[in-house]
């Protein structure tokens, strides 16, 4: 067994099984800013999961990370509590830095 690349491997793993979905910048009016929660994320996680889909404790611990993630910002989402990034806005942002970049590359530093 090569433990770096088991390493690899399982760095990878992970860092696939963290994907979620991007949050936007744009600012809601109809909601009021407030503090973070100081609950680790992980626990909020874990206790969306049981309340919502009525998972035992275990079965939330066992849950695919960025599924559930996925779900609690879907959820708070629709709840109006965040907002995801849709295909638009990461089109518009790639064109502004685009445009900054040609930008740059016309004018001398």
């Amino acid at each position: 067994m090569n433990a770096a690349l088991e390493a690899v491997k399982f760095s990878t793993y992970r860092a696939n099984g963290s994907l979620e979905f991007p949050l936007s910048d744009r600012v809601d009016p109809r909601r009021e800013p407030g503090p973070s929660p100081g609950t680790p994320f992980l626990l909020q996680l874990q206790q969306f999961l049981m309340l919502r889909f009525q998972m035992k404790e275990h079965e939330a611990w066992d849950y695919k990370y960025g599924l559930a993630k996925m779900h609690w910002t879907a959820y708070w989402e629709q709840e109006g509590g965040l907002r995801v990034k849709n295909a638009q806005e990461i089109e518009f942002e790639q064109f502004i830095a685009e445009q900054e970049a040609k930008g740059r590359a016309q004018w001398p530093a």
